[in-house]
């Protein structure tokens, strides 16, 4: 049994409108997530919180994301109950944003700004 390979930590920052991206009721118990969805045969999913700079860091299993084409996803929700304030418009099925990770080891995708992209 093989050892997983080393992946891509993945850093970069989510902002709508040219700012980071906010909730827009918050609470204490809100909700900023960004989603990976890798797209290939030996798919990988990973998740990471989006901190208050927009900034966020996905690490995988720890060892980073095996090169793929990720899917890139967004839920903002002002507690676990409420429903996304962005609805299905960056879910698995429908986002528009995807990006190439490499096997560098690390890759910054610096901002990935909402309103550049068209709802699909």
């Amino acid at each position: 049994e093989r050892a997983p390979p080393l992946g891509t930590v993945v850093v970069g920052k989510i902002y709508k409108g040219g700012v980071p991206v906010k909730v827009e009721k918050p609470s204490e118990f809100a909700l900023k997530l960004v989603y990976f969805f890798g797209q290939g045969d030996d798919a990988v999913n990973d998740v990471a919180e989006i901190a208050d700079d927009g900034s966020f860091k996905i690490v995988g299993q720890g060892a980073g994301l095996p090169p793929d084409k990720y899917k890139i996803g967004v839920e903002i929700k002002s507690d676990f109950s409420a429903p996304n304030q962005f609805k299905d418009r960056y879910s698995q099925e429908r986002t528009p944003i995807v990006r190439t990770i490499n096997d560098s080891g690390k890759q910054d995708l610096g901002i990935i700004d909402l309103d550049d992209f068209k709802a699909m």
